[in-house]
């Protein structure tokens, strides 16, 4: 099995492998997932804007800003489906 690939950003140097990733070219913020990184960006303007991820939510979590962890109460009601 071949290893992830390397994914680089030019403007800071930031690696990652995660392909679920996303990593902001504007404010140079990583962030776990696409849905994460969709969180901080603003509509407002041509090119839009990046929000602080921690006021919108966000923490920082192995590297990368994530959303809240699914409390155990949904977790378990989600197997139980």
């Amino acid at each position: 099995m071949s290893p992830p690939p390397t994914i680089w950003c030019a403007g800071c140097g930031h690696l990652w492998t995660a392909l679920g990733a996303a990593h902001c070219t504007a404010c140079h913020e990583h962030f776990g997932s696409v849905s994460a990184f969709d969180r901080h960006r603003g509509a407002a303007g041509e090119r839009g804007h990046c929000h602080d991820p921690a006021a919108v939510g966000l923490v920082r979590r192995d590297g990368a800003w994530r959303g809240e962890p699914m409390p155990a109460e949904a977790l378990a009601l989600r197997g139980a489906a």
